[in-house]
């Protein structure tokens, strides 16, 4: 291969590799933004069942039906946002092992071109 094959195939690898480097930033950014929702969210989930509805507090059918609505109303909405939430997380942790995966490939490859190309220069001496 000629020097300047390589200089070009070093050029797309940085450029390739400085790409890879950002989308795994974002990813990591979106992933600590999702974890501090989840947690707000997590803390905030017990005050939809307050105030508890007791006997002594609060009976009847009114307040069974109250209670019936409140836990599938909202409380099983809540969760199944925080289950999206969690799938949510999920995607990106396998989207930054994906990401981390692809710098560590082109790294190696660009420390490969490098090698080759300094090889080549040394042959030219």
């Amino acid at each position: 291969m000629s020097e300047a094959l390589f200089r070009s195939q070093i050029k797309n690898s940085e450029f390739f590799l400085a790409s890879a480097v950002d989308e795994n930033e974002r990813l990591r950014d979106c992933r600590g933004n999702l974890k501090a929702r989840r947690a707000s969210m997590q803390s905030s989930k017990p005050n939809f069942s307050k105030p508890e509805l007791t006997m002594s507090t609060w009976r009847g059918t009114h307040a069974d039906k109250f209670d019936e609505n409140r836990e599938s109303g909202v409380v099983d909405t809540y969760n199944s946002l925080l289950d999206k939430v969690d799938d949510a997380l999920d995607r990106v942790e396998q989207a930054i092992n994906n990401s981390q995966d692809r710098i560590t490939d082109q790294t190696s490859r660009l420390q490969t071109l490098r090698s080759s190309l300094d090889r080549e220069l040394a042959k030219d001496k």
